[in-house]
């Protein structure tokens, strides 16, 4: 099921949405198929008040999420292969951020980043493996 992630800074976690509606929350979360979102008004928004808003996401297949605080359970299996991934060859991810004062687009290595086939969050981190910046893939 395909649903919208975005990181919850009131809950310190990330909040999961499909449709419009909040319908998890997640401390740890493995994602495929991954699109790196930012709508510009809401940045635009952000820029000129300075305040924070809901406007860049993930958008993708959720493989993994693990949170006391969800009600949106996935089955084990699919959350294994993911998670054994990213923990045996943790050199092949990189790092992804996104801050509105300075870029429009979600970054690796400042370098703008539109898609990923995984990507991987929890409290301390932010990976993605096989991305592609621009029509390179990374």
């Amino acid at each position: 099921m395909k649903v919208e992630v975005y990181k919850n800074l009131r809950k310190q976690c990330y909040s999961i949405r499909q449709k419009g509606k909040v319908i998890g929350y997640a401390n740890v979360l493995a994602m495929s198929s991954v699109d790196f979102v930012v709508q510009k008004g809401g940045r635009t928004r952000v820029l000129q008040s300075g305040q924070k808003n809901v406007h860049a996401f993930l958008r993708g297949f959720i493989h993994m999420c693990d949170s006391n605080q969800s009600k949106f359970d996935i089955p084990y299996n699919l959350q294994s292969s993911i998670y054994d991934d990213f923990h045996s060859d943790p050199m092949d991810w990189l790092d992804f951020n996104y801050n509105p004062f300075i870029s429009d687009t979600f970054t690796v290595n400042e370098q703008p980043i539109h898609h990923a086939n995984i990507a991987y969050m929890d409290r301390r981190m932010r990976k993605l493996k096989n991305g592609k910046i621009n029509s390179l893939y990374i």
